[in-house]
């Protein structure tokens, strides 16, 4: 479970309430828990503010969006 998943639950918040709150789709809110996506900064102000924390304290509950795998380079193999 992600910190910003965590921090929604702990508000009592669905993820259609954030939606309403920020502007932002549900899949939106969906992305943005799980890493796939990282919020606009006019969009982390919204998050910070509708699950009352800092900007600052917003971005560090972001999970870290997922690494892209290198190409597989069959030269090497």
């Amino acid at each position: 479970m992600s910190d910003l998943l965590r921090r929604r639950n702990q508000l009592g918040l669905t993820q259609a309430d954030l939606a309403v709150l920020t502007g932002k789709s549900e899949a939106a809110i969906s992305r943005f828990e799980r890493g796939e996506r990282r919020p606009a900064p006019d969009t982390i102000v919204k998050l910070a503010q509708a699950l009352r924390v800092s900007s600052t304290r917003l971005k560090a509950l972001l999970p870290d969006p997922p690494v892209e795998a290198e190409p597989f380079d069959q030269a090497a193999s």
